[in-house]
């Protein structure tokens, strides 16, 4: 690089920098973690409309640190890379948490099975 360097004529007042793609990583991360308190507040706060308890946001967010551990344990067993596929793999087991619209009818006395079986019916 020196070598390179001590060839190019630099005019008065101008610079020469070399950076990669790892500086624009460290930049692009320290920006997401920088905003990434305030997205789980505001995903707990989605939870907690959802669901209009305390108790189940609270399981579903401390969940999520295990779902991601046993995702990457799961790519490290069968040696594959954390790539989009890995990723979107891990979006489903989370979306597994989501409300499963079978808690207002509970509240109502009716059973899960009862109701989804007419539902199922209905669309058939």
């Amino acid at each position: 690089m020196e070598a390179v360097h001590k060839n190019i004529v630099v005019p008065e007042g101008y610079s020469i920098r070399y950076f990669g793609e790892k500086e624009i990583q460290d930049l692009n991360n320290e920006a997401l973690a920088a905003n990434l308190p305030l997205t789980f507040f505001l995903i707990f706060v989605t939870l907690l409309l959802l669901f209009r308890t305390y108790r189940k946001p609270v399981v579903i967010i401390l969940m999520l640190p295990l779902i991601f551990i046993g995702v990457v344990l799961g790519l490290v067993v069968m040696g594959k890379t954390l790539d989009f596929f890995a990723i979107l793999g891990d979006r489903g087991l989370e979306s597994g948490l989501r409300p499963q619209g079978c808690d207002p009818r509970r509240e109502e006395g009716i059973p899960c099975d009862s109701w989804a079986g007419q539902i199922g019916r209905a669309h058939v």
